[in-house]
Formats: structure tokens, sequence, C-alpha cells
């Protein structure tokens, strides 16, 4: 895998962008850490290019505080693609970790097919309370066969910012 570039929370923005992402590789591996600046327990969306049309689908299920949970959303304007401990939960420690793959990501002349992505986040914060997630989703911002490259990722925090301690890096595989 060869870094492509990296995005860090400050507690003062809502939003990370990773831009100028080349179509050389065969997929995307984002990796990091993060937390919200928010008072409450709160969720992160992914969006493409700066789509924010009705243009994602996404499934999550895993345990949330010792319950099943599954849901599942489409048409929507981002997907989400993780929870987070709170601010006062994170005391510096607490994290949301997280591993993306994303796929068919270049134009359809190239690799045809939606943008999909598979990432796991999770924390645990005491011995009855945990999130452990998996996000599955995809992206159609050009209709069929998604004919435009993404070159650029936003991550947005969906109440609050991104904590001081969040760092996300992207990596392109050439293996896969």
């Amino acid at each position: 895998m060869k870094h492509i570039g990296s995005v860090s929370g400050t507690g003062s923005a809502a939003t990370l962008s990773l831009t100028s992402i080349p179509n050389t590789y065969n997929s995307l591996v984002l990796k990091g850490v993060g937390h919200s600046t928010n008072t409450g327990i709160n969720s992160a969306n992914i969006r493409f290019n700066s789509d924010s049309n009705s243009n994602y689908d996404f499934n999550r299920g895993g345990r949330y505080d010792n319950a099943n949970l599954a849901f599942q959303s489409e048409n929507q304007t981002a997907a989400n693609f993780a929870y987070l401990p709170n601010a006062s939960d994170n005391v510096g420690a607490m994290l949301m970790q997280l591993e993306m793959n994303i796929w068919s990501y270049q134009q359809a002349s190239t690799r045809p097919g939606r943008v999909c992505f598979m990432c796991q986040a999770n924390y645990h914060f005491s011995s009855t309370k945990q999130i452990n997630f998996l996000y599955t989703g995809w992206f159609d911002g050009s209709g069929p066969g998604n004919a435009d490259d993404v070159t650029s990722i936003q991550l947005d925090m969906v109440t609050g910012n991104w904590g001081s301690n969040t760092k996300f890096d992207l990596y392109g595989r050439v293996d896969s």
C-alpha cells in the first residue's frame, strides 16, 4: 500500500477532507482513530467528491450497549460510517478505531460499478458499554456505472467537531 494523505482533527472542524486522490490504484484503504467534541455519542458520515445528493445507501449492524442492532438506509445525502465516543468518555484515550476498504472508485471505463465501502468502527468504555458496528455502503453519484472518479473524500461529524486526537490516513492498494 502507498500512503496518499492524512487528515487530523483540531477540535474546531466538523469536516475532514482528503483531496487530489489519484485513480492509479485498485482500491483505497482508510485507517485511523477519532472522537467527537460533542457531549454525547455521535456518528460520522462519508461523502465522495463533495456530492450531497441522495446517492448513498448503507447498512449498519452489530452490538451496541449489550444489544444487537441492525439498520439500513437508502437514498441518503451521505453514508454513515462510524459511531464515536463523546469528549467526556474519551479522556484522550478512548478513540473510535476505523479501517475502511473502498472499491470501484475509478471511472466506469476502467473499473465499472458503484463506489462501495466496508468498515468496522468500534470502541469500549466500560464493562457494559461498547459499540462494535460493521458498516457497508455504496455511492452512485453519477447514475448507473458511476462515471466519475473519486477524487476527494469528506468525513463529516453529524454533531460537534472532530476531536484533537483524531487522525485518518488514506492508502492506495495495487494488489487487489
